[in-house]
């Protein structure tokens, strides 16, 4: 069970950016400048006077009406200051109708890319800034040859990027949205030599290890493959470059002012090692609209949960490509759309509410996306029902008895197949209705708190954490594990078998017709053994990670087995198979909140729900949604049976809590 927001860091987050308090939408994130520049200006005759409406303080006004209290907007694109001197003015005058309408405002910083053709007119020397690849040629971000990308282990490039924070605060910036900030291959001269010299500091073992003299004529090597200790080093120096460049820009910006909220894009995905979350206090997630796929759901849930185990609040930005849409002006959303995506950011536990989607522009009118009549009362009637319950969605704990681990090693070490199983594993525990929590590798204490380890092709572990993970199943815990779990130590090294084969029941190469529980101590195992996930090229490139899996083949067998050796994992259970996801939250004074949504555009009826042991001696259970008009608010019967209390909801069009006393 984790305790949300209790996260201790260097600063305090700010109190107005913390879970349940946020209505979001991205304002603007390009300025009108990158449209001339990408080349798609000319394309739309609407798009400068969307823009300048888009700005204007009538336009704030309505938004503010419409229940947003928080926007991202442009500031820096990457041309420079200079370059960018109007639209910055623009922005300045935006944020102060924001403010006088009583909405934050982050201010758009990218720090991935540099315009080169205007920015070196202004920092001649930027172009001793730049990434250099292995083949000693500038990284061009994406297919825009016009943008250069920058090493952030260039103290020129941080000054320049701490200076825009400093004129984005004074321009009146509540926030700093940084983008791109993420973890670089660089082959420039300064990193080659400054790998070295972290080499002789972090690996000094190396020189007895390889025979060498010195690190004198090491190469950052061009590619990596498992198992090679300079490629091992060279993963962990480019985290620690980029983590240092985070976090000064952290500490700097705390020290203009510590109510200035850090927001980074990114980070809550499984690539990253956790420590980075220690120097932000909101994450960007970019993702997909929340919807069924055929009989699949399609959710944001993975990111928002990984969020609840950093211990910060996340912010996601919902994409649709269908109808035309395009990465500069995603399709706008249904009114079923705009519920879920608000929906399940409050479902995941209070998260930023977002509406990435309203400021885009309404391409038949040219004003923006939620000014549409029907868009517009769907979104002023979701947000000012959060609003007023609000603190429904500030849970204190979670109510989860099933961990899901996540590894940096495995993940970073066995690639995409490993995070590939990871999800596959995550959505099997979306599609079932069972409630799981996630739980880091590097810090597995609170490992005692579930009744049941998933550990989805956990190659890369240690023998600390095989200690850890065999202790527990021998005090009665249980795990189902995949593929390579153990096989590997943390820097991925093969083991001649499993570090957990004896709980398993199971060493490496042995032969199965069928999936066996292995009574270990006072706890089992479930082991279901295999190589890697054959995953496609599409999956390997996925950026919003739009194919959803498949349920495993052996999905029916671990959910009896669970039905019979381990019913407590179901904290509550849903008669409906398809479509409705539940997550369960502890509230204050021991309120219990259950969330209900429904990714389907059709209502369901009569929604039958057991409660485990886990709600006792309950006294009331009320029902608040927001998808009736006319009455957001009544008590719902319910029965004490022998296998747990019982209840039915008559009908579930989108959201709704259960909130139980």
């Amino acid at each position: 069970m984790i305790e949300l927001g209790k996260k201790e860091k260097e600063y305090p987050t700010p109190e107005w950016v913390k879970r349940g308090n946020l209505r979001w939408s991205f304002a603007l994130w390009e300025p009108l400048l990158y449209y001339k520049r990408l080349g798609i200006y000319g394309n739309y005759e609407w798009l400068e006077e969307w823009y300048l409406h888009a700005h204007e303080k009538e336009t704030v006004k309505k938004l503010s009406e419409a229940g947003i209290n928080c926007v991202s907007t442009h500031f820096f694109k990457g041309f420079g200051l200079k370059a960018e001197h109007k639209e910055i003015e623009r922005m300045r005058k935006f944020t102060q109708f924001c403010h006088e309408y009583r909405i934050k405002v982050f201010a758009y910083i990218q720090g991935g890319s540099l315009m080169y053709e205007s920015f070196l007119d202004e920092v001649p020397e930027a172009k001793d800034w730049m990434v250099y690849d292995a083949q000693g040629r500038k990284k061009i971000y994406s297919s825009q040859y016009w943008r250069w990308t920058p090493c952030l282990n260039n103290s020129g490039f941080l000054s320049y990027i701490k200076n825009c924070i400093k004129r984005a605060i004074e321009a009146g910036a509540d926030g700093i949205f940084l983008d791109n900030l993420l973890p670089r291959d660089c082959y420039c001269s300064r990193c080659q030599h400054d790998f070295r010299e972290y080499l002789k500091v972090k690996a000094p073992f190396l020189i007895n290890e390889l025979n060498y003299s010195s690190f004198d004529n090491i190469e950052i090597p061009p590619n990596f493959y498992p198992g090679d200790p300079i490629g091992l080093k060279w993963r962990d120096f480019k985290n620690d470059v980029c983590l240092k460049f985070i976090k000064d820009i952290y500490q700097y910006t705390k020290r203009i002012n510590k109510e200035i909220a850090v927001g980074i894009n990114g980070y809550t995905f499984v690539h990253f090692p956790p420590v980075f979350s220690n120097y932000m206090d909101i994450a960007f997630v970019e993702a997909w609209f929340p919807r069924m796929e055929g009989e699949r759901i399609a959710t944001q849930y993975y990111f928002l949960n990984r969020a609840n185990t950093l211990g910060i609040n996340a912010i996601t930005s919902s994409y649709d490509f269908n109808n035309g849409g395009n990465l500069y002006f995603p399709s706008l959303p249904s009114p079923n759309q705009i519920k879920r995506n608000i929906a399940e950011s409050a479902f995941s536990g209070g998260h930023t509410l977002s509406s990435f989607w309203a400021m885009l522009p309404d391409k038949h009118s040219s004003k923006c996306a939620f000014e549409d009549k029907e868009r517009y009362n769907t979104l002023k009637n979701y947000n000012d029902f959060f609003s007023k319950y609000k603190h429904l969605i500030n849970p204190r704990r979670t109510l989860a008895k099933i961990a899901l681990m996540h590894s940096y090693s495995s993940f970073s070490l066995g690639g995409k197949p490993v995070i590939w199983e990871g999800r596959c594993m995550q959505q099997f525990c979306i599609e079932h209705n069972l409630d799981y929590d996630v739980i880091l590798s590097e810090d597995l204490s609170l490992l005692d708190e579930y009744n049941l380890l998933l550990l989805p092709d956990i190659c890369a572990m240690s023998d600390k954490e095989i200690e850890k993970i065999t202790q527990y199943v021998k005090n009665g815990g249980h795990i189902i594990a995949t593929r390579r779990t153990s096989l590997y130590d943390e820097n991925l090294k093969e083991r001649r078998d499993y570090g957990l084969s004896e709980v398993f029941g199971y060493s490496y190469g042995e032969a199965t017709e069928k999936l066996q529980v292995n009574n270990y101590g006072a706890g089992w195992a479930m082991f279901i053994p295999g190589e890697e996930a054959n995953i496609t090229e599409f999956e390997k490139n996925d950026m919003f990670y739009n194919r959803i899996p498949d349920d495993p083949v052996w999905a029916q067998t671990v959910i009896d087995t669970l039905e019979k050796m381990c019913p407590s994992v179901f904290v509550v259970k849903v008669n409906q198979k398809r479509g409705v996801i539940v997550k369960s939250f502890e509230l204050d004074n021991n309120v219990k909140a259950v969330h209900l949504l429904n990714f389907s555009d059709t209502p369901v009826e009569k929604i039958e729900l057991q409660l485990s042991e886990e709600f006792k001696k309950i006294r009331k259970i009320e029902l608040y949604t927001p998808d009736n008009s006319k009455r957001q608010q009544w008590n719902i019967p319910f029965e004490y049976r022998e296998n747990g209390i019982q209840l039915t909801l008559p009908k579930l069009q989108t959201y709704c809590i259960l909130v139980i006393t």
